[in-house]
């Protein structure tokens, strides 16, 4: 569907409104036909002919026409300006919607300045169109009222001079497709600047610490000047249009001023005067209809890019029958599981149960498939193959809200929102108390702390908890896992980043939050891997070793060497009971 048609597929709900404009703009677009109208008796009589017993008449006239359609004017704008903002509110309301419904793959495909452009820019370039049915409306309406009152008049002289219009609509459709090209062009290269941007805030200590401020400025002048060129194109086409559209009307109208002298001669002073008036007013409407044009085609460049947003699909949806997921005992079962990104296998054959209450560890290389793992037990995304149930229920058929109830997650990379640490605490929980706010807090080790600031709860963490040290952040993200108690816990290397210090603290709260909950963990540190009931190696995607610390160690396979690398020692030479050993034990 053109994005005309789908913008006035939001103007259809508020059709009273639009009658109500579309009276009030006839009304405000006879005020200058009705003054020129009302200028041939002043002319021929008052001033010519001396007769000002007419005058009050006209004066009255004069008032009525200006004041009624000064009223109509007001409320004719007002009521558009309204409605326009009433669609904006939708529309972002609408991608705000799309974007947290949007599945992950989205992200990782997308740059954030570039949706962020269309969030922002887009919709404030939508918005400036829409604000365009003002003249929409009205110019044509001027047009047709200075049309029909020159017909009038003399109908002959009137189509002579407009002989230039279907040359006029020619170049206008012209022009207004180059600058819709140019516009989709500078749109999008503003997603590229705030892409820029973005990265420049959120990395701008990497930025500093590596000495990169003069490459990043280089980056941003080079696409600051892409942005540039497009836009001074379009202004050659914009500011090209109009200056010719004059001359064209202008031209005709000379034109035929001068071959038809002798005509002319018939014609009252007053009837000549205000035809040419209305002749000369013609062109303002033509001159509003091809800026009209202009700021039209930059909104549907701007609206090919919105829809484009809203018209996606999330990768990850509800089936049809999905139920909730009832309450859980918490037992997860990874049968046969495969998966891929982008044809690119990641994960293959993996097949493992955790029980209720117990704590696995994954451990690998680099890009083993250790997260990607984690990501599909709540549905970040779909398996390939094979299936994940929680409590014998294929994970597919439930619906995610009732799903994702059902799990906590503590990452490396520490989410705060710029808000209290309350509020923080509390995120995706609001109906708790502030008692089980402080509970939380207690158990995730950061109470006492939070207490020293002079703020306490009330405090204000900064964007992403900058005014936070790292350990605090990963406390109060702790906090906010031991508030959800939700019965399936993942941790996903939220200690790695640590220092010992902050780690030991983080790690005694780490294991409050585990105790009697079924956990997934992806660990590098060791005393995390050793707590655990059972390891799962994964090499290349697939399980290579499965087992206690002790018997992986024992093993002096892939974990083993994983082991010596990280740690630089031989494991220790220790010897390990058995299967039978440990049973009996």
């Amino acid at each position: 569907m053109l994005p005309s048609k789908r913008v006035i597929s939001y103007l259809k709900p508020h059709k009273r409104t639009l009658l109500f404009i579309l009276i009030t703009g006839i009304i405000s677009s006879a005020i200058i036909p009705g003054a020129i109208w009302l200028g041939t008796p002043f002319i021929d009589k008052v001033i010519i002919g001396k007769d000002i017993t007419i005058l009050p008449k006209l004066s009255i006239c004069i008032l009525l026409i200006f004041g009624i359609g000064g009223l109509a004017a007001f409320f004719y704008k007002f009521y558009i300006l309204q409605l326009a903002e009433r669609i904006m509110m939708l529309v972002r309301n609408q991608l705000y919607e799309k974007f947290t419904r949007l599945s992950m793959d989205f992200y990782t495909k997308n740059q954030t300045g570039a949706m962020l452009s269309r969030a922002t820019n887009d919709v404030q370039m939508l918005y400036h169109g829409l604000t365009r049915i003002e003249p929409i409306i009205k110019q044509p309406l001027l047009f047709l009222f200075l049309l029909g009152y020159a017909i009038y008049v003399d109908w002959f002289i009137t189509v002579a001079c407009l002989l230039a219009l279907p040359v006029v609509g020619l170049i206008i459709y012209k022009i207004g497709r180059g600058i819709r090209r140019q516009a989709a062009k500078s749109q999008q290269q503003f997603g590229t600047l705030s892409n820029i941007l973005s990265e420049t805030f959120v990395g701008i200590r990497i930025i500093k610490a590596f000495r990169l401020e003069k490459e990043r400025k280089r980056i941003f002048r080079r696409e600051n000047g892409r942005l540039f060129r497009a836009m001074s194109r379009s202004a050659f086409l914009e500011g090209m249009s109009t200056p010719l559209l004059e001359f064209l009307t202008v031209m005709a109208t000379v034109l035929f001023f001068n071959y038809m002298k002798g005509y002319l001669l018939a014609k009252t002073a007053g009837e000549l005067i205000s035809l040419g008036a209305a002749l000369a007013l013609l062109r303002q409407p033509l001159k509003s209809l091809n800026e009209i044009n202009i700021y039209l085609q930059r909104s549907w460049a701007a609206a090919d890019r919105i829809f484009e947003i809203l018209d996606l699909t999330p990768s990850i949806e509800e089936s049809k029958n999905a139920f909730d997921l009832p309450p859980i005992e918490g037992e997860v079962r990874f049968d046969k599981v495969a998966f891929k990104y982008d044809d690119q296998p990641i994960l293959e054959n993996i097949s493992f149960t955790i029980k209720k209450g117990e704590t696995i560890a994954l451990v690998g290389s680099s890009g083993a498939g250790k997260s990607t793992l984690l990501n599909l037990l709540p549905r970040f995304y779909d398996v390939e193959k094979g299936s994940i149930k929680i409590d014998g229920i294929d994970v597919r058929l439930v619906t995610l809200k009732s799903l994702r109830e059902q799990i906590s997650y503590v990452s490396q990379e520490v989410f705060l929102f710029h808000d209290t640490i309350e509020k923080n605490i509390s995120f995706g929980n609001r109906y708790k108390s502030f008692a089980e706010i402080e509970d939380a807090a207690r158990m995730a080790n950061i109470h006492e702390f939070i207490l020293s600031l002079p703020n306490k709860y009330q405090t204000i963490v900064g964007d992403r908890g900058i005014r936070l040290s790292g350990g605090e952040r990963q406390r109060v993200s702790i906090a906010r896992a031991v508030l959800k108690d939700a019965p399936i816990l993942m941790l996903d290397e939220a200690t790695s980043s640590l220092d010992s210090e902050s780690e030991k603290v983080v790690q005694e709260a780490l294991d409050r939050l585990m105790s009697g909950r079924t956990t997934l963990v992806v660990a590098h540190r060791l005393s995390t891997i050793q707590q655990a009931d059972r390891i799962i190696v994964l090499e290349g995607g697939s399980i290579s070793e499965e087992g206690t610390h002790a018997q992986l160690l024992a093993k002096n396979g892939v974990y083993a060497k994983l082991y010596r690398l990280q740690f630089g020692r031989e494991p220790e030479k220790t010897t390990y009971p058995s299967d039978k050993q440990e049973a009996e034990i």
